[in-house]
């Protein structure tokens, strides 16, 4: 059988098409990133950043928009990123895959690019669709794509590969049009500042092409020129370095906790250590612990590699300028997270390589490919290495992405492919005490301790897990040794005042509430803390202004309405507190408790139908919520209003309550004996309002003790308690 050379002819042209090329490298991305779509965002960053921020997670507003513009997050000035997170918010809510899709979508947006930038600036077809596709399946791109705090790497990607695709039809432009293509590459690199500041070395990027593939640097005065000619991005430039530095003013390392050598030292190893997982991608982490005892032999040995190499690469770069391009491409482009200047404790991390990586992709593709050549290597045993090379990554890939599920995975993986990294000891820690598994938690804590005994946020997390399993005492030790180590940490003051209020200390408690908002006065969380505590210390006035203050600083907060009613209830102002139950059910529609302690009020004010329908609304969305089916039950059994009564649903619903309670407690007990009655089974009705009775009575209950005895006397001659309604006991308060 003969092969049809037409056939043959035609799939190659298809293929050779960069239009087919774009469509291909975009659904291959898409098809091996596909399992983030069910991943979940990560406590690590997330929070902060969105799917706990009160200024994204309502989505799209002006108040948000000014927001972005306005302040920074976690020591990063990016409010197109913020931007973007308000988008989704806007359209999706917060269900994590869809924020995954979007890092996807934008990731294959920059692969796309990146492809169409190479084959406009070289006519290289192959050797550009081959560096798009290392980009897009190399195992150290996943950091970027699968955190969805990261969003800045890909999104500030799509306007990098925009400036460098407006600068290049600038470059090829006559006279009459460079002015308006020069401002496209000013506006496209101002939005890539606004999503990541690490573009800042992007007019040196441009400096580079100019040498290589665009050749406009010819000479020492055109050189100079070309330099000149980058001034108005350079401004920009540094404009968005100020704004960082002012950003992360909070977060930078001083030279005192970690010395300028030892920054120096991780700085030469972590060229190299990025270069070997290049090559060899194995033992991945979200965070890399930092050495801070290297060896000056091995620190000396590395920085002379990287000097060596350096300077072969200039000296080769006339007969190879695509060498020097890419190289100095890579060098130059770590330099503002390469961490002389140091955020954080992170000795390196993949996300950092997002950019940077690709003039090491174009040295690759550019060199095996003069390789090829001078050995005469078959097309077909070309295209079977770059298949294998890109099937080899695009399975590590995958291997790597079900690590992104969810932070303990994450975090785990972390500790197991690092040593000593006390920072991911404890975010893991902190992952399982969210899980309620604070015993697992607090064994790592104890690991970071181990490594880092000086660490506040160690002691601090330590201490929460602590009182989670009731050992409050060491709790308050644990706070303690973080505020002593950072007597500025406004968390840690919260958490000490929560812990001293448990254990009764109201007075100290309330001091160190007083301290943690002096240190963070804007904190919402602890305005409705300390209003919480001044409310028992009975001082409502000023728990009433703390309330206020908390909702003014969050008036999406659902539950400190529903304090603000508690306090409210318990002190006389019926009307004021429904007007706050009404608005927290706003606010969160399944707000079980607000539904009850509203029903509360209206059947103490006899408005039964409306009360009926509170109880109802929180049965449906809580089944066994055991305090609505108690109060319905009471109604339906003790109504004075006929179309009320319902013994038999009554009994249901108290049996039910009493089940779940396990018949020891005198409320529920109280209320089954009632429905008894009303379904005119008597004797059960005294049988069981005598065990509600003894319950009353050793628990010092006089007075209820008093009601169920003359309730016990109407059931004993043959009759139903049919009064009003008594409220039941509201829900306490929500922190």
């Amino acid at each position: 059988m003969r092969e049809n050379p037409v056939s043959r002819g035609s799939i190659h042209a298809i293929v050779s098409r960069p239009a087919f090329l774009c469509l291909l490298l975009g659904i291959v991305t898409l098809l091996v990133y596909q399992p983030l779509f069910h991943a979940q965002f990560i406590g690590y960053d997330d929070p902060q950043v969105v799917f706990e921020n009160p200024n994204v997670i309502h989505g799209l507003t002006f108040q948000g928009i000014g927001w972005a513009f306005t302040h920074s997050q976690l020591g990063h000035w990016d409010p197109l990123t913020t931007i973007s997170h308000l988008v989704d918010c806007q359209f999706f809510g917060l269900k994590a895959g869809y924020h995954h899709l979007t890092n996807v979508l934008l990731h294959c947006t920059v692969v796309i690019l990146l492809f169409i930038v190479l084959l406009q600036m070289t006519d290289a077809l192959w050797r550009s669709a081959f560096v798009a596709a290392l980009f897009a399946l190399h195992p150290l791109r996943v950091e970027s794509v699968a955190w969805v705090t990261e969003r800045k790497d890909v999104l500030s990607g799509v306007f990098f590969m925009l400036t460098l695709w407006a600068y290049a039809r600038y470059v090829r432009e006559g006279e009459s049009r460079r002015v308006v293509r020069y401002v496209m590459v000013m506006l496209f690199f101002a939005l890539g500042l606004m999503s990541k500041s690490m573009l800042v070395t992007l007019p040196f990027v441009l400096l580079l092409l100019d040498y290589w593939p665009l050749h406009r640097m010819e000479s020492f005065a055109t050189a100079l020129r070309l330099f000149l000619e980058k001034i108005p991005l350079l401004i920009l430039s540094a404009a968005a370095g100020v704004a960082q530095i002012f950003a992360d003013r909070e977060y930078i390392v001083p030279t005192g906790v970690l010395s300028l050598p030892v920054r120096i030292a991780n700085a030469v190893f972590a060229y190299i250590a990025y270069i070997g997982k290049m090559i060899c991608p194995i033992r991945l982490a979200v965070i890399y612990p930092y050495n801070l005892h290297p060896s000056l032999v091995q620190v000396g040995a590395t920085a002379l590699s990287l000097f060596l190499i350096t300077i072969y690469v200039i000296v080769l770069a006339r007969r190879l300028p695509w060498l020097a391009t890419g190289w100095l491409w890579f060098l130059g482009m770590l330099v503002p997270v390469i961490g002389i200047v140091q955020s954080g404790a992170l000795a390196m991390a993949d996300r950092y390589t997002y950019l940077p990586m690709i003039g090491l992709f174009i040295v690759i593709a550019w060199g095996v490919n003069g390789i090829f050549n001078r050995a005469a290597v078959p097309r077909q045993a070309r295209w079977l290495c770059a298949v294998a090379v890109l099937a080899g990554f695009a399975s590590i890939t995958r291997m790597q992405l079900p690590y992104w599920r969810d932070t303990v995975t994450l975090f785990e993986q972390a500790v197991a492919n690092t040593t000593d990294n006390d920072v991911a000891h404890t975010v893991l820690g902190i992952a399982l005490a969210n899980q309620q598994r604070h015993d697992e938690a607090i064994e790592h804590y104890g690991a970071a301790l181990k490594i880092q005994p000086r660490s506040p946020k160690a002691w601090n997390n330590l201490g929460l897990s602590l009182v989670a399993t009731h050992r409050l005492e060491e709790g308050i030790i644990a706070y303690s040794r973080a505020l002593h180590l950072e007597p500025a940490y406004p968390e840690a003051h919260n958490n000490l005042a929560t812990a001293l209020a448990q254990s009764g200390k109201i007075e100290e408690a309330i001091r160190e509430y007083n301290e943690s908002l002096r240190l963070s006065p804007n904190d919402s969380g602890t305005e409705n803390n300390l209003a919480i505590i001044l409310g028992r210390a009975g001082r409502p006035d000023e728990a009433a202004d703390h309330f206020s203050k908390a909702i003014r600083l969050d008036p999406q907060a659902a539950g400190t309405r529903f304090n603000l009613g508690n306090l409210y209830m318990n002190h006389g102002r019926p009307d004021d507190a429904l007007a706050q139950y009404s608005e927290a059910i706003r606010l969160r529609s399944g707000f079980v408790e607000a539904h009850c302690n509203a029903a509360l009020i209206l059947q103490s004010e006899g408005k039964i139908a409306e009360a009926v329908r509170h109880y109802e609304t929180a049965l449906r969305m809580k089944p066994d919520h055991v305090p609505a089916m108690n109060s319905l039950a009471w109604i339906y059994a003790t109504s004075g209003d006929p179309s009320f009564q319902n013994g038999a649903e009554a009994v249901r619903l108290a049996e039910e309550a009493c089940k779940r309670t396990g018949y020891r407690e005198g409320d529920e007990l109280d209320t089954l004996a009632a429905a008894y009655a009303a379904a005119g089974r008597f004797p059960d009705a005294v049988r069981v309002a005598n065990q509600a009775l003894e319950i009353a009575k050793s628990s010092g209950q006089s007075q209820m003790a008093q009601f169920i005895q003359n309730r016990i006397k109407l059931y004993d001659s043959g009759h139903p308690y049919r009064e009003a309604a008594i409220a039941k006991k509201p829900a306490g308060e929500t922190r």
